[in-house]
C-alpha cells in the first residue's frame, strides 16, 4: 500500500505531506523513508504519537518532520499554515464518520491551493450492517455507506476527482493475516481480523480510496 500511495500521488523528496489520523506513524514514516519527503502526522492518541516518533528515529527520518496532537475536524491553525503538497488520511476517518462533513472541510482548509493533492482511504459499509466486522472495528457508531460519503463530498470544499474500490485486492492480505492470527488466537477472541475478512468477502464492507483537490 505504501508504494501504491507514493506512485499514485507522485510523492518525492520535494513533497510535504500532512497525514491526519496517523496512528503510530507506520505509513507516514515509510513514505518519508522511501521518498525523503517532509511530513507532519497528527493523532489524538498521545501514546501512538510517541510510538510514531520512535519509529521515525528508527528509520532515520525524525529530522524530516514531526508528530503532533490534533483531532479530526479540528486541526490547529499552526498546522494548517504549513504549505502541503499532499493532505492524506489512511484508514482512519471511519472512526469519525458522524462528523465526516467537518473533517472534509478541515482537510480543505489544510490545502495550500488547488495543486495540493488530497488522498483518503477508508472503509464503508455496502449493506444494512457490517455483521461481525464491527467486533473487530469496535465502532460506537454506524459506518457510512459509499453513497453517504459521496454526498458529504458534494457539499464540501473538496472536489472528488476519482475513486477506486480496492476491496478485491486486500482480501488476499486479510487471509494471510487471519492465518497468522489463528496460530496465536485459535478461537479469535482477541485477534478478530477474520470478521472483517468475512465482511469484505460477502460484500458487507468495502475498501475505497478517494482522490480529491480543492475546488
Amino acid at each position: 500500500m505504501v508504494q501504491f500511495i507514493i506512485n499514485k500521488l507522485q510523492i518525492s523528496e520535494d513533497s510535504h505531506i500532512l497525514d491526519l489520523g496517523c496512528g503510530m506513524g507506520m505509513y507516514t514514516v515509510q513514505i518519508a523513508a522511501r521518498t525523503g519527503c517532509q511530513y507532519i502526522g497528527t493523532d489524538i492518541n498521545e501514546a501512538y504519537l510517541k510510538k510514531a516518533e520512535l519509529l521515525a528515529h528508527q528509520h532515520g527520518v525524525a529530522d524530516k518532520g514531526k508528530f503532533l496532537y490534533a483531532s479530526f475536524g479540528a486541526t490547529p491553525e499552526k498546522i494548517k499554515k504549513e504549505a502541503y503538497t499532499h493532505v492524506i488520511s489512511l484508514g482512519a476517518i471511519y472512526h469519525a464518520h458522524p462528523i465526516l462533513k467537518e473533517i472534509l472541510h478541515d482537510m480543505a482548509e489544510c490545502c495550500s491551493g488547488p495543486s495540493t493533492k488530497v488522498f483518503i482511504w477508508d472503509f464503508v459499509r455496502s449493506g444494512e450492517d457490517i455483521g461481525r466486522a464491527n467486533i473487530h472495528l469496535k465502532l460506537p457508531h454506524v459506518l457510512a455507506t459509499r453513497e453517504e460519503v459521496m454526498e458529504c463530498m458534494k457539499s464540501s470544499p473538496l472536489e472528488l476527482i476519482s475513486y477506486e474500490d480496492l476491496t478485491q485486492f486486500i482480501i488476499p492480505g486479510y487471509k494471510i493475516i487471519v492465518k497468522e492470527c489463528a496460530k496465536r488466537d485459535p478461537e479469535m477472541k482477541f485477534l478478530t481480523f477474520d470478521y472483517s475478512r468475512e465482511a469484505f468477502e460477502t460484500g458487507k464492507l468495502a475498501y475505497l480510496v478517494y482522490y480529491c483537490k480543492l475546488r
